[in-house]
């Protein structure tokens, strides 16, 4: 069955931005507020990781302080990491997806799932991160259909413009992961295969068969945790977490061009200019730097289950601490104390400063000010964020999850 058509006129979205650019923000936080040339980048976050390389990082600088800018309501969990596009950001939660006004937080429009059908088939939830194809204005996503009659895990896109149903697939698999789009193309695993489809029509351009699903059992780490992870896109190459190992695809064909062991490897890697970031997550826990060629140039004893973010001269890495890495050594630069064990969030960060979730959520300087005497806090966020799932950057503003109120929160500079 399609997916609920809005019940009011949409508005475009430039036009949205333009009637809401004399909003101001609702409440306050840490510091005040900045003009609006200080705020957060007014750019795109079109996936997780913010773009096909997963590097969670933007050009531009962030604030040097904040406010609550609005909130809203996204129902219950799981709760994806937000896409942004064009002034929209979407999200989806429990058995919707939802597109909101990046602007206010006012609802644009909600396509609710399939409820249960007659035969008393489970209605499907919300499973991976979307990801959204600028070729098509498609939102690609997946769900999962549970219960014995259940299909499992699906794939599905949708017109962004008005959340109504283009097409739908079933791929192999129990469950089906998390998206990433490049050039048209959707890409993602499931517990068994990874596979390349067309974003604009869900035809299939390859499969490749073989893959473990990802999942820890001795630390209880079940399937559902490994459907935040999707595929990395860069230089024609899919990078796919394959649980033990690291495995670089084609992207034209998904035929196998190296496979690099790597213990527990359960995020997925990010790609920035000639480095791919990888980790694993055991007791011999390990951040890798690989040249495209699967050629190991350093390795860290950082291991844990978030992305990385990188940059030019950094990788930041997460262990319950956020961790400094230098881009060409692996050398530990300084480190974060989170004040958590376990975050499964990837930080993100702009030019100079790194936003990194936890019971210590803050904003954090690369470099040390005042000659390496200074604080590298620039700012904090409250402690009701969740270290689950990554924040999003783009429409010139921040976007994190409130776990407790099932709230997608937003601030402003």
């Amino acid at each position: 069955m399609p997916a609920t058509r809005p019940t009011t006129a949409t508005p475009t979205r430039r036009a949205v931005l333009r009637s809401a650019a004399a909003l101001g923000a609702t409440a306050g936080l840490a510091g005040c507020a900045q003009s609006a040339d200080r705020s957060f980048p007014d750019a795109d976050w079109p996936m997780a990781g913010g773009g096909p390389r997963n590097t969670s990082s933007v050009d531009g600088t962030f604030p040097e302080a904040v406010t609550e800018a609005w909130r809203t309501d996204v129902g219950g969990w799981p709760i994806t990491q937000p896409v942004v596009v064009d002034g929209t950001v979407y999200v989806g939660t429990d058995r919707r997806f939802r597109a909101v006004d990046a602007a206010d937080g006012s609802q644009l429009w909600e396509s609710r799932l399939r409820e249960r059908d007659a035969n008393g088939v489970a209605p499907p939830e919300v499973a991976g991160s979307p990801a959204y194809a600028a070729t098509d204005d498609v939102l690609v996503v997946t769900t999962y259909e549970g219960g014995r009659e259940g299909r499992g895990g699906r794939v599905a896109g949708y017109d962004a413009a008005t959340g109504e149903r283009r097409w739908e697939r079933t791929p192999a698999g129990r469950y089906a992961y998390s998206v990433r789009v490049a050039d048209g193309t959707a890409y993602l695993r499931t517990s068994t295969e990874c596979l390349a489809l067309s974003a604009a029509e869900g035809d299939i351009e390859w499969r490749r068969e073989g893959f473990e699903p990802l999942r820890y059992e001795t630390f209880n780490m079940h399937e559902p945790f490994g459907v935040g992870v999707a595929p990395t896109v860069g230089d024609g190459t899919v990078y796919v977490a394959d649980r033990n190992r690291l495995r670089a695809l084609s992207v034209d064909t998904g035929a196998d061009r190296w496979t690099v062991d790597l213990p527990y490897c359960l995020s997925a890697p990010a790609v920035h200019g000639d480095r791919v970031y990888a980790r694993g997550y055991s007791s011999e826990s390990w951040t890798v730097a690989l040249t495209p060629q699967g050629r190991e140039e350093w390795r860290a004893p950082v291991g844990g289950l978030s992305a990385p973010a990188a940059t030019d001269d950094v990788a930041f890495v997460v262990d319950g601490d956020l961790v400094a890495l230098d881009a060409a050594t692996g050398d530990e630069r300084w480190r974060w104390d989170l004040r958590t064990d376990v975050v499964g969030a990837a930080p993100v960060t702009a030019d100079g400063t790194v936003v990194a979730l936890g019971n210590r959520s803050a904003a954090l300087s690369h470099e040390r000010p005042g000659f390496g005497l200074g604080s590298r806090v620039r700012w904090t966020l409250p402690n009701q964020t969740t270290e689950t799932v990554p924040p999003a950057v783009g429409g010139g503003h921040l976007y994190v999850v409130n776990p407790f109120t099932d709230h997608l929160v937003a601030y402003r500079g």
